[in-house]
């Protein structure tokens, strides 16, 4: 509960003063085409999901196969269907970004705009690695400059987990918007405006989001995805959260 509470303070330090002081949640939370949003919500992690999955397995490749050019034309390769699945994943909820419900505009603009910065970093990352591609394979540039090179990588990796704790955040803020206004008067209450089956529908679209468990919640040791889905799965399967009829 002391995490919802926080990362309802949170949303509303985004809000201008107005919205804070003088509008209420059900203002802020209107029951107006919350089932289309986290469908595509959901839709949209999914593709984030693959990308995520493939960073995992190439974590796993060992350092000296990099000079293998092989293995180098695969990463860019990689780099080009991230760049493809993380657009696709923009632009899926670019359109909620102007939502005239504040609660789905915040989490829409959150996530849009962390997509959009792991895009910028794996467009980064392809161009790193075909400037090491022609240098093991042509020698050129003479004075490439393989510690750059390291160093850059490994900054575009750190970089990469910072800008995935949004997608949680946005994970998070979801669940918030899945409450019902009509039933729900702040953010402790546990009404969600979706019908048993909308829920029942929602959670078999989560379920078939690569690399995610049945589990419920965050937990140590997960991955941004893992912790995402399975926020929204405890709100959905959760019987103490009640459907509206």
């Amino acid at each position: 509960m002391l995490r919802l509470c926080i990362v309802f303070c949170c949303l509303f330090a985004f809000l201008p003063p107005v919205y804070a002081s003088e509008l209420s949640f059900r203002e802020l939370n209107p029951d107006a085409g919350k089932y289309a949003f986290v469908k595509d919500y959901i839709f949209a992690l999914s593709y984030y999901a693959r990308v995520a999955q493939r960073l995992q397995l190439e974590g796993e490749t060992a350092a000296a196969s990099l000079e293998q050019q092989a293995v180098v034309r695969q990463l860019i390769a990689n780099r080009t269907l991230d760049n493809t699945e993380l657009r696709i994943a923009r632009n899926y909820l670019k359109r909620y970004c102007s939502s005239a419900s504040p609660f789905v505009r915040k989490t829409a603009l959150t996530a849009v705009d962390a997509y959009q910065r792991l895009l910028t970093m794996s467009a980064r990352e392809r161009t790193l690695w075909s400037g090491f591609l022609r240098y093991i394979t042509d020698g050129q540039p003479e004075n490439f400059d393989e510690k750059e090179f390291s160093r850059q990588q490994v900054l575009l990796a750190q970089q990469k987990k910072e800008v995935a704790k949004d997608v949680l955040r946005a994970s998070v803020l979801a669940t918030r918007v899945m409450l019902s206004s009509a039933h729900c008067e702040d953010e402790t209450c546990r009404v969600l405006d979706f019908t048993p089956a909308e829920r029942d529908r929602l959670s078999a679209a989560l379920a078939t989001v690569p690399g995610i468990n049945m589990d419920w919640g965050m937990k140590p040791g997960q991955s941004t995805v893992e912790a995402s889905a399975a926020v929204i799965r405890e709100s959905l399967e959760d019987p103490l959260y009640l459907s509206r009829p």
